[in-house]
């Protein structure tokens, strides 16, 4: 169902309240859970995946009643979902969960589409109270990824490091030698200061931080614009591509063709998933263990992992 992920999410978080070994007593009841998202779509660039408020709310609603009469999992009452615009803004949205905190009025932050506001808030969670957890659909980047720094976060939908390691797999398989990666990224470009980096950016760049980890591996990077960018433009960089490296294997991104990556990307963490767990998980224990399943148990996920 659409509302599958915060329902999961709010089980997950439900469950480690009453673990027994990590709390010995009853919660504190409301659970206050922030939810950090913008009014408005913003820029691309900002917000990749367009989630918003108005989006984003109905689905709480219902993943809330369902864990009060449809799982039965809480009483009804025991949380309290408080929502915050954050603006897509790096400032204004940890402001907001610094306010919640002063207050004593958050117990888990949710949501956080832009991911130069999500990291500092990440980050600073692990400081408050005894730790409050992050949760994202979003934040696929690959900095994100060191739990020393972001001992709290908890990614939904997978990493760009598992699209990299992907794609590692599939050059060694081929015998692949040379790269050449071309993208759009405003940010890199003559006039696009004070723009955020793209997520072709962010995926292509957790490629190349796997790939220039082996020594008889060539790559190199080109970026372009599509604010101006033309047919001759395309034709000029493709023979750039041919002359410069005689390249067996070539990655384009634009903001259209990141679509078309993220989706494979996501039916390939979908898949994986697939291969690893063979039974239909119905109770909350289950729930949690499609979670934190190991996939270092099958030898396809094994390799990507």
């Amino acid at each position: 169902m659409i509302y599958d992920f915060p329902l999961l999410i709010l089980c997950y978080f439900f469950a480690q309240l009453l673990h027994p070994i990590t709390a010995q007593y009853s919660p504190r009841l409301p659970i206050d859970i922030v939810v950090g998202l913008p009014i408005d779509e913003g820029h691309i660039f900002k917000n990749p995946f367009k989630l918003t408020l108005p989006k984003s709310q109905p689905v709480f609603d219902v993943a809330v009643e369902d864990v009060y009469y449809k799982h039965r999992l809480m009483p009804p009452g025991s949380l309290r979902v408080v929502y915050e615009d954050t603006q897509l803004s790096d400032a204004i949205a940890p402001q907001r969960m610094v306010e919640h905190y002063c207050n004593r009025s958050v117990d888990a932050v949710m949501g956080m589409a832009y991911v130069y506001a999500l990291a500092p808030v990440a980050r600073m969670s692990a400081f408050w109270f005894g730790g409050v957890p992050v949760f994202t659909t979003t934040g696929l980047v690959d900095e994100l990824g060191d739990r020393k720094e972001f001992p709290l976060l908890t990614r939904m939908m997978g990493t760009y490091k598992t699209l990299a390691n992907l794609m590692y797999e599939i050059a060694r398989s081929q015998g692949w030698h040379h790269f050449y990666f071309i993208f759009n990224d405003e940010a890199g470009i003559e006039g696009g200061k004070g723009l955020p980096r793209s997520e072709c950016y962010f995926s292509l760049y957790a490629i190349r931080n796997r790939i220039q980890k082996e020594k008889d591996i060539i790559w190199h990077v080109d970026m372009f614009s599509t604010r101006n960018a033309s047919r001759r433009k395309y034709g000029d960089l493709l023979k750039k591509v041919s002359m410069s490296s005689n390249s067996e294997f070539l990655w384009m991104c634009s903001c259209t063709s990141f679509w078309l990556i993220s989706s494979f990307f996501f039916v390939f963490l979908f898949t994986s998933l697939l291969v690893c767990v063979h039974e239909y998980f119905t109770d909350l224990h289950r729930v949690l263990s499609l979670l934190l399943i190991d996939c270092s148990l099958h030898p396809l996920c094994e390799r990507i992992s």
